[in-house]
């Protein structure tokens, strides 16, 4: 008995063309859901949407929660279409906001319009994007929502507010209906990239398999791994990186995603970056660029991942472009790292200065001293015939000097004029430099090698 079945037929209700029929097992037609079941039938079998369906038996309107049997256990329906309302447009935008999908389900069955905005220009499936409710997004995308409607404010869409939330079921639901992966807001912004700038690295990792472009950029030029670099997500960036971002791509102002992780100091993504060659084909003033602002933020892991990689000589120059830097502005915390990276501590700017050289006439003491520790050239003399121990003297530096005599600086070194250590000091008025210097070379063994 239970196996039982009965055929059942339903026509347009105007024309009398057939539309559906299918054998029901009586036990299926048993409760009050009979219209709901019979009108998902039909939208499974003809794409028709359940919401705009009515079905009438002879001229009676049939309610959707009405059993076969109150019926008259009918074998043979009519069906017509229902026009759209927007009656219950406020019931709608509640239900959805509310995350409710009985509400939403109920309203639609109504004959509520889908496509329907907020009083802030927001779309109902929009919205539902936004709170993640993946029922809701169903039922809207079911009753006809407009997958590529997008809010008055910002132009998003609703994968681009599922993405920017996190919501991956939800994404996941949009882009098999076949949402526009590359679907740009009012800034130029797409999915991946707002769920980029949020760190949510499986919705990234599913938007890229479905063919989302990482390299689309935003209106400033910023890209997807740009934006995650400058978070910090390193799980965003390395998936980004598998998926074919180019880390080369630079901003409207000439910024990378490797410069601005090394501005925030985020080693790890710094070196996913270069092992993906980050640094490759850029200019050399980048390169210098990079390292002096991993120096001047004093992030010390970043500074030493960027001397570890890279062409060699390339990397060479900008650091000693930067141990001259450091010289100037007496940077010395970050100078043992560039030492370790073999950077030859008697490199020289303009005019031959050395770096020694600059900091005993800027008078950089700790400089000074990390330069002597690394075995820096204490007499090495500059293109204007001057040494370390003739510019501490001249400019009054008594510390470095006192430094320099130490190390074993030559007190009888002189300029082509003669003037000797001894001689720029009195001259310039340095009292205390000229006597400390007068009784250095009166000591024995004061001809520059005691101490070398």
């Amino acid at each position: 008995m239970s196996d039982a079945t009965t055929r059942i037929s339903v026509r347009w209700a105007i024309s009398g063309e057939l539309i559906y029929e299918s054998e029901w097992v009586l036990a299926d037609l048993e409760g009050d859901d009979f219209a709901a079941k019979l009108q998902w039938q039909i939208s499974q079998t003809t794409g028709m949407c359940r919401f705009r369906q009515q079905l009438l038996v002879g001229h009676q309107c049939v309610e959707r929660r009405r059993s076969w049997q109150s019926l008259g256990e009918p074998k043979e329906l009519q069906l017509t279409l229902l026009r759209p309302v927007t009656g219950y447009t406020s019931e709608l935008l509640n239900a959805v906001s509310s995350c409710s999908p009985s509400s939403v389900e109920d309203v639609l069955t109504r004959g509520q319009e889908p496509n329907v905005m907020d009083m802030y220009g927001a779309p109902a499936i929009c919205i539902a994007g936004a709170t993640g409710c993946l029922e809701v997004v169903q039922l809207l995308l079911e009753a006809g929502a407009d997958l590529e409607a997008t809010s008055l404010c910002e132009g998003t869409c609703p994968l681009f507010l599922a993405a920017s939330n996190g919501n991956l079921e939800v994404v996941q639901c949009l882009v098999r209906a076949k949402a526009n992966l590359n679907q740009q807001d009012h800034s130029l912004e797409t999915p991946i990239y707002a769920a980029a700038s949020n760190g949510y690295e499986e919705v990234v990792s599913f938007l890229a398999e479905a063919a989302a472009d990482p390299n689309q950029a935003d209106i400033l030029k910023s890209t997807p791994l740009l934006v995650a670099a400058d978070h910090g997500f390193y799980d965003v960036v390395k998936c980004l990186l598998s998926c074919k971002a180019d880390p080369r791509i630079a901003t409207c102002d000439g910024e990378t995603p490797l410069y601005v992780a090394s501005v925030e100091g985020h080693y790890e993504v710094v070196r996913a970056l270069l092992e993906a060659g980050a640094d490759q084909e850029i200019s050399g003033s980048e390169r210098s660029h990079n390292l002096l602002t991993a120096a001047q933020q004093n992030h010390i892991e970043v500074l030493q991942c960027l001397l570890q990689f890279g062409n060699a000589e390339e990397t060479k120059k900008s650091a000693e472009t930067l141990l001259i830097r450091a010289a100037v502005r007496g940077w010395q915390r970050w100078l043992p790292c560039l030492f370790d990276a073999g950077i030859n501590p008697d490199a020289t700017a303009d005019m031959g200065f050395t770096a020694l050289g600059i900091a005993s006439q800027f008078g950089q003491t700790a400089v000074a001293k990390s330069l002597l520790q690394a075995r820096a050239d204490h007499n090495k003399r500059m293109e204007d015939g001057s040494t370390p121990l003739l510019l501490a003297a001249q400019y009054g530096r008594l510390e470095i000097a006192s430094m320099l005599l130490q190390a074993g600086a030559d007190i009888h070194a002189a300029l082509d004029n003669g003037e000797t250590a001894v001689t720029l000091a009195a001259k310039r008025g340095h009292v205390d430099v000229a006597k400390c210097l007068a009784e250095a070379r009166q000591r024995p063994f004061a001809n520059g090698l005691a101490k070398a």
